[in-house]
């Protein structure tokens, strides 16, 4: 598993620029500090929500550009990613379930929104295609340029 995600960095390194990262997310009770998951493969520790959810912030592109995804060239903006649950289940060692439950909490919380490129508003999941995550206004002016 490669360290860096595959939702295209928008400088020449991938690991360029910085984020800033509220002190209080330390005790938010969806991403805090004192949450631990289930590692799928107990061979391998699994990341903690917070570390997640600041892979999720690193993850989205700070520009507005393309991706790549199976072959198939996907728009996305700044502040999203592309972000299908079996990858991120298994970049964080969680279970596919897990993760769809905590992309739903964080989505409840208005954290987050989800949208599948082609799908109507009721139907998120529409065979293999993508899913586009969004992070919140407040979140995304947490980015650094």
């Amino acid at each position: 598993m490669s360290l860096i995600g595959h939702n295209g960095a928008p400088f020449s390194g991938a690991d360029s620029g910085w984020i800033a990262v509220a002190r209080s997310m330390r005790s938010h009770p969806l991403v805090g500090f004192h949450l631990h998951a289930k590692p799928c493969d107990p061979e391998r520790g699994a990341m903690q929500p917070a570390l997640a959810f600041i892979d999720l912030i690193m993850e989205c592109r700070y520009e507005d550009g393309y991706v790549l995804n199976g072959g198939r060239k996907m728009e996305v903006q700044r502040g999203q990613l592309v972000g299908a649950v079996s990858w991120l289940a298994n970049r964080w060692n969680w279970t596919p379930m897990a993760v769809r439950i905590w992309l739903d909490k964080l989505e409840a919380d208005m954290m987050i929104s989800r949208h599948v490129p082609g799908a109507s508003k009721s139907n998120k999941h529409v065979g293999r295609a993508a899913t586009i995550v969004t992070l919140n206004e407040t979140i995304t002016t947490l980015q650094a340029q």
